[in-house]
């Protein structure tokens, strides 16, 4: 290391510069520069360890007018958004997803694609839209899709099968919502740490499958009791539609909690776990979140909440009678209906 990048004012302004934002730093660069005068801008360059043109652009602002308060570049600085640079990268990207998802000729609740975004990113590539994974995840989240996470990898299945699923999951939907029986969508997901984490240094102690399942029944329990009986008095079925969450829900767990449920609500309770997909829900309502935390020697070691919501019907939706749906094959052991005082079928 030469003097310029380890010395005194090598360390002085590595220690300062991640407490300032870009334009302090810039203005800090540019202020040792020019006190430095005629060499300054390359030596302050080595010592902080920055590109030339970004010292030089702070002994610019230096005597450059003010920007407004909370400002750090100029309006209008900055790179365009990709949308606006490529006008035809969001109509490809939806069209894509849509490839996989429901039969046009079908209006659905719910809209899907089994191409992941890597997939989708190597497709939009080769059509003229070079793009990375990143930005067509962030792009679909925009639009209103829910990306699954890959811990199901291992439940995945063949793409056809999981396609029969959510082309099963659809039906369901538009048939208890033709007929006017509340729909339920679950979603499981960790809850978020603020700061660090007390007792950190200690092995995570994460939900098991069995946990995550009797979360979820408790969930649809809370919100029965909250508001189930509100708007539907007189309901005798309910649809509780499972997406993938964050780790498996063991079926067997939540296919137990959920007769439970049935028997004490004199309800019967049709269960529709949905595969890894990702996912755009047309006509969700709202949500209602519950927490729990798991503590370990008194202190909260892992946290996770269910969102539920519920699903209206299409607009322009004729209401009528809900007919028996046949599972796909294969898929039994995530699709089955509780009736009150009677085994799971």
């Amino acid at each position: 290391m030469t003097e310029a990048t380890d010395g005194p004012l090598s360390r002085a302004l590595l220690r300062l510069m991640p407490n300032l934002n870009e334009r302090q730093r810039r203005l800090a660069l540019g202020a040792v520069a020019e006190g430095l005068g005629r060499g300054g801008v390359r030596t302050v360059a080595r010592a902080a360890r920055v590109a030339e043109s970004t010292v030089s652009r702070g002994v610019r602002e230096l005597d450059g007018p003010d920007l407004p308060i909370g400002r750090v570049r100029r309006a209008g600085a900055g790179r365009r958004p990709l949308t606006e640079r490529d006008p035809g990268l969001l109509p490809a990207l939806l069209s894509l997803a849509r490839s996989t998802g429901p039969d046009g000729t079908v209006r659905s609740p719910l809209e899907w694609t089994t191409l992941s975004v890597r997939e989708l990113a190597q497709a939009l590539t080769l059509l003229g839209h070079p793009v990375g994974p990143d930005t067509v995840s962030s792009l679909l989240k925009a639009e209103g899709f829910t990306l699954q996470p890959s811990a199901y990898t291992s439940v995945r299945g063949t793409r056809e099968h999981r396609i029969a699923r959510l082309r099963h999951g659809a039906a369901l939907l538009r048939g208890f919502t033709d007929a006017g029986h509340p729909v339920l969508r679950v979603r499981t997901e960790p809850v978020p740490e603020p700061g660090p984490r007390p007792g950190a240094g200690r092995p995570a102690l994460p939900f098991d499958d069995a946990g995550t399942a009797v979360l979820i029944a408790n969930a649809v329990r809370h919100w029965w009791a909250q508001e189930g009986g509100t708007p539907h008095p007189r309901t005798e079925r309910l649809l509780v539609a499972v997406e993938a969450g964050s780790r498996a829900t063991s079926p067997d767990t939540l296919r137990r909690a959920l007769a439970e449920f049935a028997a004490a609500s004199g309800t019967e309770v049709t269960a529709c776990h949905l595969p890894p997909a990702t996912l755009r829900w047309r006509t969700a309502q709202h949500r209602l979140p519950c927490q729990v935390t798991a503590c370990w020697d008194g202190l909260p070691a892992a946290g996770e909440h269910v969102l539920i919501g519920t699903v209206g019907p299409l607009q322009g939706q004729v209401p009528r009678p809900l007919a028996d749906l046949p599972v796909p094959p294969g898929a039994q052991e995530w699709n089955y209906s509780l009736r009150p005082g009677s085994a799971a079928r």
